[in-house]
């Protein structure tokens, strides 16, 4: 028993003995391994101390503009107007800093916002067309299709954009859209007339001009499809005898306009060999209308220069048309000579309203004399001697109007 238990305190000292060591040896081990991350961490921190200081740098210079947005989330709500500056001047900013992954990330934070206003939207585009071709259809569709579903001007581009990249199909189905959602807009339509005509889909695009005469609410916008119809038949299909019809059914519909009237003749006068009959038949319409005496006066003079001018007619016809001017200025002094006897016997007030009823005529005649007194002719220069005639065109300048 003695020798076994000498054995056992042998063993137990030998055992604290090992404990001993080993414990000396986990001590260094941890002393190492703190060393070692210590080392590890300063170099760590070594390496990426200067990408900490330059997003320190970064965001001190987006902090105001960051500070500014107090509406980051979307909302049916107007955004103030320091809210839309400060969204701009950030968008600006970041542009000019020119990191196109920041740039993206911030247009797609401010489509949030700002996801109801076309100006934003079109910047974006704007932006991804020149830096971001890939994101350019998907900003369109997001744009058109989610948010802003009735403004024309978006939808204009996104119908050009489709068309410039040979998705004829999709562009006309984006116009057609536009029109349907915002019907009678003389923009949309008149954009898918070009369309067609770029096509040279003539069929349909003389089907859209006569589908929006006939559903054209007002004399003006009828006037307006009529004139555009009558070049389109002049021009492009060139048939002249169709736009002559188009604008007498014009002028038809609206007797006492002017500017239709010069715009037909200008149309007659543009095309070679000019008619005679079509100048004619102009004048005719001019002196069957209720148009004041000094705007028949003009066309009268008009028809005489453009006889003269492209030789159109004889020699007799001519000295006929200058007998006809000499009759229409004749009874353009009676009538003036009669309106200043019937204003001078009543009382200022009538006066004034007489004047405003007439501003129209006074306006029109100003406007001939400053934008054609350089085709006057001086007394007893007209080109066949006509004393007369030499004298109207010196008194009535070349009229046209100031709409065309």
């Amino acid at each position: 028993e003695g020798v076994a238990s000498t054995d056992v305190q042998e063993g137990v000292a030998s055992t604290d003995v090992q404990e001993g060591v080993a414990s000396t040896d986990v001590q260094e081990g941890v002393a190492s391994t703190d060393s070692q991350e210590g080392v590890a961490s300063d170099e760590f921190i070594e390496r990426r101390l200067p990408v900490f200081e330059q997003c320190m740098v970064e965001s001190k210079k987006r902090l105001p503009f960051e500070e500014g947005i107090k509406r980051p989330y979307f909302h049916v709500k107007p955004l103030e107007k320091s809210q839309l500056r400060n969204w701009k001047a950030y968008l600006e900013f970041e542009i000019s800093e020119g990191n196109q992954r920041r740039i993206l990330f911030l247009f797609e934070r401010c489509m949030v916002a700002c996801a109801l206003y076309e100006e934003f939207w079109s910047k974006y585009i704007k932006y991804a067309e020149e830096h971001a071709p890939d994101f350019v259809e998907s900003v369109y569709q997001r744009a058109c299709t989610i948010h802003l579903p009735k403004k024309p001007n978006i939808h204009l581009n996104w119908a050009a954009f489709e068309e410039c990249r040979g998705n004829v199909e999709r562009a006309r189905s984006i116009l057609l859209n536009i029109e349907a959602a915002v019907p009678a807009l003389i923009m949309v339509r008149l954009r898918r007339i070009g369309l067609e005509v770029r096509q040279r889909c003539y069929e349909e695009a003389e089907r859209l001009f006569l589908d929006a005469i006939c559903s054209a609410e007002g004399v003006e916008c009828k006037n307006f499809y009529s004139w555009r119809y009558a070049r389109f038949a002049n021009k492009l299909l060139q048939d002249r005898e169709k736009a002559s019809c188009v604008m007498q059914a014009a002028v038809q519909r609206d007797r006492n306009n002017s500017a239709l009237y010069l715009q037909w003749l200008d149309m007659e006068t543009s095309h070679w060999p000019v008619q005679e009959e079509a100048i004619d038949r102009i004048y005719a319409a001019v002196l069957e209308s209720d148009l004041p005496v000094e705007t028949k006066h003009s066309f009268a003079i008009r028809r005489a220069q453009c006889f003269e001018e492209f030789g159109c007619c004889s020699v007799l016809k001519l000295i006929q048309v200058q007998d006809e001017l000499h009759k229409t200025r004749k009874c353009k002094a009676g009538s003036k000579r009669s309106g200043e006897e019937v204003t001078s016997n009543v009382v200022p007030k009538k006066a004034k309203e007489g004047q405003e009823q007439d501003v129209q005529a006074q306006q029109w005649a100003l406007y001939q004399q400053q934008q054609w007194g350089a085709y006057n002719f001086q007394q007893g220069q007209g080109s066949y001697g006509f004393q007369q005639w030499g004298a109207g065109y010196q008194q009535y300048p070349f009229p046209s109007h100031p709409s065309y």
